[in-house]
C-alpha cells in the first residue's frame, strides 16, 4: 500500500547485539535521505507483543502457570471482583489482538 517507510530489526542474545539491520527511505516519495541507525521510528501497538512474549518467557521458566488464578501472583487484582481471573486469558488477549 506504500504507507510503509524504512525499518530498522536489532537482536539482543545475551546483552549483546547479534543482529543490526536497517534499510529503505525516511521518505518513499522522494526518496531523498536514506533510513539510518539513527532514524526515530513511530511503532503502534507494542504492548500487546511485549506482554505476550513475557508470559510465556515466564511460564517457560516455571515462573507462572497459564492456568493459574492472577490473584495467586498479585493478590490485589482480586479486590476489584476479578478473582476468577486466569494468566491464560491475559495471554490469549495479547496474543488475539496482535
Amino acid at each position: 500500500d506504500g504507507l510503509d517507510i524504512g525499518a530498522s530489526l536489532y537482536i539482543y542474545y545475551r546483552e549483546e547485539c547479534v543482529v543490526y539491520l536497517y534499510s529503505d527511505w525516511k521518505d518513499t516519495q522522494t526518496k531523498k535521505q536514506s533510513y539510518t541507525s539513527d532514524t526515530i521510528q513511530l511503532v503502534f501497538s507494542t504492548s500487546k507483543r511485549i506482554l505476550a512474549t513475557v508470559i510465556a518467557l515466564c511460564v517457560k521458566r516455571g515462573w507462572l502457570d497459564y492456568d493459574a488464578l492472577i490473584a495467586e501472583y498479585w493478590s490485589e487484582f482480586a479486590s476489584s471482583g476479578k478473582q476468577v481471573e486466569f494468566i491464560c486469558e491475559i495471554y490469549l488477549i495479547s496474543i488475539l489482538f496482535l
